[in-house]
């Protein structure tokens, strides 16, 4: 809640890129965009060898190009929404299948 008071309401973006001025709210948007500058594209396709700046980024081309798609590895059993990894021991409603 208080990071959302600061980034939404208090628009506070303590994050400089050193390149451009542009600012940002947290140090991961920051590093995000440090990789235009530098066309960084550290997540690349097993199936073609294209690279992106951001996993989801990949996931959605491994969809859309090439029909595959990540297993969900954990499964909340309240509301059915799959997780790739990170349930972090299985907490709550969320299960590993």
């Amino acid at each position: 809640m208080m990071k959302h008071d600061r980034v939404i309401h208090k628009k506070l973006r303590p994050y400089v890129s050193d390149v451009c001025g542009s600012r940002f709210p947290s140090t991961k948007g920051l590093k995000s965009h440090k990789m235009q500058h530098t066309n960084e594209k550290p997540y690349a396709c097993n199936q073609c060898g294209e690279g992106f700046r951001q996993k989801v980024s990949l996931r959605s081309h491994l969809k859309s190009k090439h029909d595959i798609e990540e297993v969900k590895e954990c499964i909340c059993s309240e509301c059915g929404k799959g997780f790739i990894k990170g349930c972090i021991g299985c907490i709550g409603s969320v299960k590993c299948v």
